[in-house]
């Protein structure tokens, strides 16, 4: 019966897929590590959790991850890109794939981020491409902004709206979901942050989602979190030699299994 029950599910997570996918790209293990409340964080993922997070790179970055759902091949996704500073801020080019030769979705993004004081704004291009075998394939283009705003050295606010362009300018013109998010992080010591991020997709659902992180001696990283409304928890971990940033996240569901994710990032230079 608990086989039946997780075949089921497996199918229906899969049909879900088809269409849940579309508009929500976030990645990086560090973030899954803390159950995606990530639109607060300065790291080089940021171009695919809130573009604002890149103000604050120096140098160059090239960074990588991959992630598999349940251990099935048709819900595995990779991500890779790179950040430079250029002008006065920073900018990103960045790349994204979900499925496989059935059904596939790809998303080419290009950002940028300025930092004015203590507040970052990121604004970011997405050109989107959706495959179904015996069905063609869609395109979109979506724009999505986003700001953090450092109160204090402890408290650390944001939000983040993806699809600007579909909830301003034409309305019903996509099928991609507009996305709201806004998040606090409260950092009461160096070592130790947690974060609480309110994500609203329009006309769909609303999550909330808890996440922290504890630095042992800034070179080992731990990382847990939850999302409140469906209870699935994750734990992550990182390390920091030299020049890499390496990150492990792991996400349990009560049936399906488990879900992982690595994520690598390299800093060639400040």
């Amino acid at each position: 019966m608990i086989r039946f029950i997780r075949a089921i599910s497996l199918l229906m997570l899969f049909i879900s897929n088809l269409y849940a996918q579309q508009g929500h790209y976030s990645l990086g293990a560090r973030s899954r590590g803390m159950a995606n409340a990530s639109i607060t964080l300065f790291d080089g993922f940021a171009a695919y959790n809130n573009p604002a997070g890149l103000s604050k790179t120096k140098g160059h970055a090239l960074f990588f991850s991959c992630k598999n759902h349940y251990g099935l091949n048709g819900l595995f996704t990779i991500g890779a890109g790179y950040n430079s500073r250029i002008f006065s801020g920073v900018g990103s080019l960045n790349f994204f794939r979900f499925g496989d030769h059935l059904l596939n979705e790809h998303k080419i993004g290009l950002g940028f981020s300025h930092k004015i004081r203590f507040i970052s704004l990121g604004l970011q291009f997405n050109y989107i491409q959706l495959n179904m075998e015996g069905y063609g394939r869609r395109r979109w283009l979506a724009i999505e902004f986003g700001g953090i705003v450092e109160i204090s050295k402890n408290i650390i606010v944001a939000s983040h709206i993806f699809n600007l362009s579909n909830s301003l300018f034409r309305k019903g013109f996509s099928d991609l979901p507009v996305i709201i998010k806004a998040g606090i992080s409260y950092r009461p010591v160096e070592p130790l942050m947690f974060n609480i991020e309110y994500e609203h997709t329009l006309d769909q659902f609303s999550l909330i989602k808890i996440g922290m992180e504890y630095a042992l001696k800034g070179t080992v990283f731990l990382r847990s979190g939850v999302v409140v409304d469906n209870h699935k928890p994750t734990f992550g971990i990182g390390f920091k030699p030299r020049k890499f940033y390496i990150n492990y996240s792991l996400e349990i569901h009560p049936i399906l299994g488990c879900s992982q994710e690595l994520s690598v990032s390299y800093k060639p230079s400040k």
